[in-house]
């Protein structure tokens, strides 16, 4: 079978499946945007950033149990520990979110120093939405492992079959019950409950005597320090990923309920451009993990240039539809002209975000899939600390425009210094 047929029998499943990933962001943010009061849009996008910080933090689950997942299927071995690891890991990371959820909730909100009627409708989806934290990370589990079985078809059902769930109950309580942010919240928590209910079902196939575990080989130490290094480099880099992305829509904020909404329209079209691309990262985890297991080199290296292939064109069919089709998508999202017109205004930089992003999106998926986590470290903490951080402090005078622009610089200097370390790693 050819490399790129073996490529796409991975990435289209995957593509699929990420974008129903954005679609609950998206009717979230569709359903607040069309209520009447605008600081229920802005609430969901604050409280929404939250999650992602207290949620996406432990997106190293997913990440290191595809990697190694996947090399472990190549050699032909130890696939099963790695998934037990994994999920007695999010097990206790979820255990102490809950325990700590109340500090955490006060942290968050004391940082942000939002208008009384905000923090209200941001905290009672905060109130609701922490309880989903066991079957979210575990879900995370799951879907890495998969990856990393070559497996994409489960994740492509286990999301589409989850959203619907999610949007069916989030629409049903917002419209009819008059539940407005706390419906969104519940509909994502009986989501997740649920979606992780099929993923064990699902994950029976491949365990023969499922649930039995061999304790001495799982908390053997040798694999688990090198479970933990790679997972705590993970961990860094997406905990600095998440401050930029987090502090774009918390310093949103500081220029009006307007731009806080118009801004939270666009990193949602944003987010639709990630997962696509995103799509095609997963397949190159899956595929790079697996042929660097079996030492197929060759394979390696043109399954890199494929990977770029397929992540760019995605890029540049999203600018074209965003550039001759922009006004009308927005309009999805809004009825309220003053956040339409706001969102115009900046609809030019999603447009370069389309160039800029999914270099640095690909390049991420083979560090994964080779377990190069330190490099992924090293690159995010480097733009962060001197790329982001600096262009937020020189540009404010530019207010959203600088925002925009500090954005895309760090996504400009992330995806060349991502390609420089690429090309400067010898898998052999």
């Amino acid at each position: 079978m050819s490399l790129n047929r073996d490529f796409l029998r991975l990435a289209i499943p995957n593509v699929l499946s990420n974008l129903a990933v954005p679609a609950l962001s998206l009717t979230d943010t569709a359903l607040m945007g069309h209520m009447p009061d605008p600081v229920m849009l802005g609430a969901v996008a604050i409280s929404g950033q939250i999650f992602t910080c207290l949620y996406w933090s432990f997106g190293f689950l997913r990440m290191g149990t595809t990697g190694l997942t996947a090399q472990a299927h190549g050699r032909g071995d130890g696939e099963d520990l790695v998934f037990y690891r994994a999920i007695l890991t999010a097990l206790s990371l979820s255990l102490l979110l809950l325990i700590f959820q109340y500090p955490l909730a006060k942290v968050a909100f004391d940082l942000l120093d939002l208008d009384i009627e905000l923090s209200a409708y941001a905290k009672t989806y905060f109130d609701i939405r922490i309880f989903a934290a066991p079957a979210t990370l575990m879900l995370y589990v799951f879907h890495g492992w998969f990856l990393g079985m070559q497996n994409s078809w489960f994740p492509l059902v286990l999301t589409y079959l989850g959203n619907f769930i999610n949007i069916v109950i989030s629409v049903y309580l917002v419209r009819y019950k008059n539940m407005d942010v706390a419906g969104v919240a519940w509909g994502t928590l009986c989501a997740q409950y649920i979606n992780l209910f099929l993923s064990i079902v699902l994950a029976k196939k491949y365990f023969k005597s499922w649930p039995k575990m061999n304790w001495q080989e799982i908390f053997k130490w040798s694999e688990i320090k090198a479970f933990l290094s790679l997972n705590r480099d993970l961990f860094i880099r997406t905990g600095f990923l998440l401050a930029v992305v987090s502090s774009f829509t918390f310093l949103s904020e500081r220029f009006g309920t307007l731009t806080l909404g118009a801004n939270a329209i666009l990193l949602s079209l944003a987010a639709c451009l990630a997962y696509v691309v995103d799509g095609y990262a997963f397949a190159a985890e899956s595929l790079c993990g697996k042929l660097y297991g079996k030492q197929d080199l060759s394979r390696l290296k043109a399954l890199y240039k494929l990977s770029f292939t397929w992540g760019l064109g995605s890029g540049l069919v999203f600018l074209l539809i965003l550039y001759f089709m922009g006004e009308s998508i927005l309009s999805i999202f809004t009825s309220q002209e003053l956040i339409m017109n706001e969102a115009k205004r900046y609809l030019p930089w999603l447009l370069l975000a389309c160039i800029l992003n999914p270099v640095a999106f690909v390049i991420d998926g083979i560090f994964i899939g080779l377990a190069k986590a330190k490099e992924m470290r090293k690159i995010m903490t480097r733009c962060s600390l001197l790329i982001y951080l600096p262009s937020i402090y020189l540009f404010w005078s530019l207010d959203n425009h600088g925002l925009w622009l500090s954005m895309s610089l760090f996504m400009l200097m992330r995806s060349a210094y991502m390609a420089y370390e690429l090309k400067q790693f010898k898998c052999d």
